[in-house]
């Protein structure tokens, strides 16, 4: 999406680098950053959400791998009500992580062509219809 700068200058600017705060740096610059920066950042909720979102999608995995593989099941002594207790389980991260992404979206303040009231006081959910990061993350939460 073009964007106009206020110095008057167009920029390409997404509304997922906006939410996460990230700088719109070219590929073969970006890759050793991110590289290096990846492993550990547990004060970045961009890593958390992260990780999070890993470990439901781990959950889920398992619990498909017990369906796929009854004899697996069976060896482990696990029951079908257990089997679906682990997607259960896997559901509360990943819902977790989705929140997560809706109140970073509820504090990313307005992008640069649009004039709302962005304050600096913290929301939990906020309202913002009209921006496209705030409506897919309100999305994947509902989902």
């Amino acid at each position: 999406m073009a964007l106009r700068h206020p110095d008057g200058r167009e920029e390409i600017r997404h509304s997922r680098m906006h939410r996460k705060r990230l700088r719109d740096l070219p590929v073969w610059s970006a890759r050793p950053v991110l590289i290096s920066r990846a492993a550990w950042m547990p004060r970045e909720l961009n890593w958390w959400i992260g990780i999070v979102f890993a470990l439901g999608a781990s959950l889920f995995a398992l619990g498909c791998l017990l369906f796929l593989l009854p004899s697996a099941t069976a060896a482990l002594n696990i029951s079908e009500a257990q089997a679906n207790g682990i997607f259960f389980l896997g559901s509360i991260p990943f819902t977790t992580a989705a929140y997560l992404q809706l109140f970073q979206a509820a504090n990313a303040g307005p992008m640069l062509n649009h004039t709302g009231t962005g304050g600096s006081a913290m929301v939990w959910f906020g309202w913002r219809p009209g921006d496209a990061g705030w409506l897919s993350c309100m999305l994947q939460f509902l989902g």
